[in-house]
């Protein structure tokens, strides 16, 4: 089987599994838990307890996080916030949890076509590069925000104001900051591991 209908099965597969309804835990903002089968629409989750229930739409600004089931019966965990620059509600997967600084992303996988952080998508129609290629936003939170913190669009080859954002948030890290300027940690690296060192070594104990 060639790349070509691999690809195809792959996006028949991942259409198939948007248009279903899947196995879904549920966490609201208010504490409740809620077990069903949910999908994800724009700015909601349409949630059943059962399979031949009557459906609900809940808004994002109810829901903490979702972990929702995909067809090779893997889960996903998606978390929803708001963000610093607007009220508008995204959609992010944790990268590192961690007591000082927490890492989310978004990428283009999780959007719909106008970046709005409200669906999952397959590829992006106005690139048409595959889902593993789409670009990534990051995010960064610590314990006592509400919202998140955007660095901005990952790109390791021109990320002059990625790395601007990244600067500025660690400021009060003199030695990650100086590691950064040093090339010591790169961005084509990702941004993980200046994450990770911040958390081990700068910021309140």
């Amino acid at each position: 089987m060639n790349s070509k209908i691999l690809l195809a099965v792959f996006i028949f597969m991942s259409s198939l599994a948007l248009a279903q309804m899947r196995p879904a835990i549920l966490e609201l903002r208010n504490g409740e838990i809620l077990n069903g089968f949910a999908k994800r629409k724009l700015q909601t989750i349409k949630f059943k307890t059962e399979r031949k229930a009557k459906a609900v739409e809940i808004k994002f600004a109810s829901i903490k996080s979702v972990r929702i089931d995909n067809l090779w019966e893997q889960s996903n965990t998606y978390h929803i916030f708001q963000t610093k620059d607007n009220d508008d509600f995204i959609v992010v997967e944790q990268l590192i949890a961690n007591a000082k600084v927490s890492l989310y992303e978004r990428s283009q996988r999780f959007t719909n076509n106008n970046g709005n952080g409200d669906r999952l998508s397959v590829g992006d129609s106005e690139t048409n590069l595959p889902a593993t290629q789409l670009p990534k936003y990051y995010y960064v939170k610590k314990p006592n925000d509400d919202k998140l913190t955007m660095l901005g669009r990952y790109n390791p080859l021109f990320s002059n104001e990625f790395k601007q954002n990244v600067l500025k948030y660690f400021s009060d890290c003199k030695n990650l900051t100086d590691k950064i300027e040093s090339k010591e940690f790169r961005f084509r690296d990702g941004i993980e591991e200046m994450v990770n060192y911040y958390n081990e070594n700068c910021g309140l104990n």
